[in-house]
């Protein structure tokens, strides 16, 4: 019998691999030639993305649970605010229902009897709603499909998302409106959005500024986390040539000096189709020059400078707040590679992720290959106590979080950073040298000249991650053969980074040298590799058999490539990117499926092996056995108890039910 498996598709970008024209077009019945395709290339090119993730066979998405909006409404806030502190209950719904806000302010979903009583709510209540991400949705559904192509997982439909405004505005009636829209099974979740939150703040109190001469001195020997420790050691990678070329990155916060005499001869771009306010400018001066400030003899020297940077405010004089949608914009405009820094906290001083939105979206950005770096917050919060159990059961969505800690070669946390297992790395969280500010100096009393000293808390710390980052990127694209996920530049920079001293736990301390050199060195211990799906061994009387192979394969260099081997052979083009998943169709007999890994060295690991019996009687154990144990639930199941992929149980809510034409 004939055997045909496919490599199933990360959309890979100059991967080499033969695309889906070449590849053999015999599939019938009996060839004993295998047929190799990449599937997220086989996926047809307009197709919708509930299309694709039928076609690639992406795993069902688990919604998010029901949220307890008396947590959102009564946590502590620090901080100050810009102007009267303004709150919004944040509403997605499931994403099968394609929830929708029409021009005249109305919801509309698909299915006219959901349509109906959804308007009937909205109007009892008299709701002012509107659309939470207003970006294109060409934009954000093609962020869906490059994360799905190469995740193999479901996307969330974040342009479900809408923002209700409500009169009064307190919080109390906030969460009894949110309570009453949670027992819509139309709903996936409801929350309580502060909209108009400060950066995170450095905690020094600022300087007077001086009149001091026109001429800018150069105050890098002022930039101590430059060197080796107690800095990140830029200077060795620049000593390689390594200066952030070839990487681009994204700067989300409120707003920047972008007319800076640094800035001045860099090309700096602006999310497009944005405005800046004028909100908080030194803030997001201040981290941009630690990382893009140019190499010139004045001021100050930036960690990356020759890395490509734009930026994407979270507030803009067009559409006012906007955090979500500016994280998500930003992710969008990524390629797999690029580094993405979130500068931002959220009103209790932990990480902005705590926002469902924001979480959706970072995680949509990692799986489409993105490196984000996101700050923990000042607001020294402990992320493993009770009160963020429900943050931390989501999971990891890939992203870096980074908290402070002391300028020396101590490294101890620092009492103002937000602590705990989720936080990976750190930075120095006081007397940062970057521009902005003026508590340095400002030349001539020309903002455009200022420089700081005293830059500090997570904010200061967040562009020595991401630009330890950069500078890793860089040489994992040049030396590598390509750019690293979040999840290998986080692994890397905290296994080769400094350990923390005392204090909560923050995360070791970059050492770009050690980790540029752990990649270097010759590694004799070859990848660990495991086949995770199917986790047992099988017997199934289906013929033919379509099953799915995950594998993981870890290594302390670079994994090159994972392939398959059936009954001894090694079959079709091997897989070269995280997550290694791959498509098996068998025909009658008994195989035995193994995987194999080669890292950066040459070392080959090799896993245990799988049975899978084809054909087996009826009576046999386990011949019914469903192996496709990728997904938690085939069904998509949420952790309430609801079905992701309908809407509700009353057949007036369910879009699958009605018998009126889908809008």
């Amino acid at each position: 019998m004939g055997l045909r498996w496919a490599l199933a598709g990360m959309g890979l970008v100059s991967s080499g691999l033969t695309s889906a024209g070449d590849v053999a077009a015999s599939d019938r019945p009996g060839d004993p030639e295998p047929v190799v395709r990449v599937a997220g290339q086989r996926a047809c090119a307009h197709c919708s993305v509930e299309e694709l993730a039928d076609r690639i066979h992406a795993r069902p998405r688990r919604g998010h649970p029901r949220q307890d909006l008396r947590w959102w409404a009564n946590r502590d806030e620090v901080g100050p605010t810009w102007g009267p502190a303004r709150y919004a209950l944040i509403v997605k719904f499931r994403d099968a229902n394609r929830v929708r806000v029409d021009a005249d302010g109305q919801l509309v979903a698909r299915g006219d009897a959901l349509t109906r009583r959804l308007r009937a709510f909205q109007a009892e209540h008299d709701l002012l709603v509107r659309a939470y991400i207003t970006l294109a949705e060409e934009r954000v559904d093609a962020l869906r499909r490059r994360a799905m192509r190469r995740s193999l997982r479901t996307q969330p439909d974040l342009a479900g998302t809408v923002r209700i405004e409500l009169d009064p505005p307190d919080k109390a009636n906030l969460v009894h409106v949110g309570e009453r829209l949670q027992a819509l099974d139309a709903v996936e979740y409801a929350y309580i959005a502060r909209e108009n939150l400060p950066p995170p703040q450095p905690s020094e109190a600022a300087m007077s500024r001086g009149d001091l001469p026109p001429t800018t001195d150069s105050f890098v020997m002022q930039q101590g986390y430059l060197g080796p420790d107690p800095g990140i050691d830029a200077e060795f990678a620049w000593s390689m040539g390594l200066d952030g070329s070839g990487i681009a990155w994204r700067d989300n916060e409120y707003s920047w000096r972008l007319d800076h005499e640094e800035f001045n001869e860099v090309a700096i771009a602006v999310e497009e189709g944005q405005s800046l306010a004028d909100l908080y400018r030194d803030h997001g001066t201040a981290v941009i020059g630690v990382i893009a400030a140019p190499h010139n003899g004045y001021g100050v020297s930036g960690i990356a400078p020759s890395a490509t940077l734009t930026v994407y405010p979270e507030i803009t004089v067009a559409d006012g707040s906007r955090r979500c949608e500016a994280v998500l914009s930003s992710m969008a405009d990524s390629r797999p590679g690029d580094v993405v820094l979130i500068e931002q906290q959220d009103e209790s001083g932990a990480p902005s992720e705590i926002e469902l939105c924001i979480y959706d979206a970072v995680k949509m950005g990692v799986d489409a290959g993105v490196v984000v770096v996101g700050t923990a917050g000042n607001g020294a919060q402990n992320l493993d106590s009770p009160t963020y159990a429900s943050y931390m059961e989501r999971g990891d969505n890939g992203a870096i979080i980074n908290g402070s800690g002391t300028p020396d070669t101590q490294h101890n946390a620092r009492e103002t950073s937000t602590y705990g297992e989720r936080v990976n790395l750190h930075g120095w969280g006081s007397v940062v040298v970057s521009t902005g500010y003026g508590y340095l100096t400002t030349v001539g009393g020309d903002e455009r000249q200022s420089y700081t000293d005293r830059f500090g808390g997570t904010s200061a710390a967040g562009p020595m991650v991401a630009g330890a980052a950069i500078l890793l990127q860089q040489f994992a694209v040049e030396s590598l053969g390509g750019p690293f996920t979040s999840q290998k530049v986080r692994q890397t920079l905290s296994d080769t980074g400094i350990p923390q001293g005392s204090g909560p736990p923050v995360g070791p301390f970059p050492d770009v040298r050690a980790a540029i050199q752990s990649l270097q060195e010759p590694e004799g211990v070859p990848p660990a590799v495991v086949i995770v799906s199917p986790d047992t061994d099988v017997e199934t009387a289906e013929v033919p058999y379509l099953t799915v192979v995950e594998v993981t394969a870890t290594d302390e260099s670079k994994v090159e490539h994972v392939e398959l081997s059936i009954n001894g052979e090694a079959v079709g083009e091997p897989d070269v990117e995280e997550p290694y998943v791959f498509e098996v169709e068998l025909g009658v007999g008994e195989w035995v499926i193994t995987a194999s890994a080669e890292d950066l060295h040459g070392n080959v690991g090799t896993s245990e092996g799988r049975v899978i019996v084809v054909g087996a009687s009826d009576d046999d154990d386990g011949a019914d056995d469903d192996t496709f144990t990728g997904a938690d639930s085939v069904t998509g199941e949420d952790d309430d108890g609801q079905d992701e992929t309908g809407g509700d149980d009353d057949d007036d809510d369910d879009p699958d039910d009605d018998d009126d034409d889908d809008d």
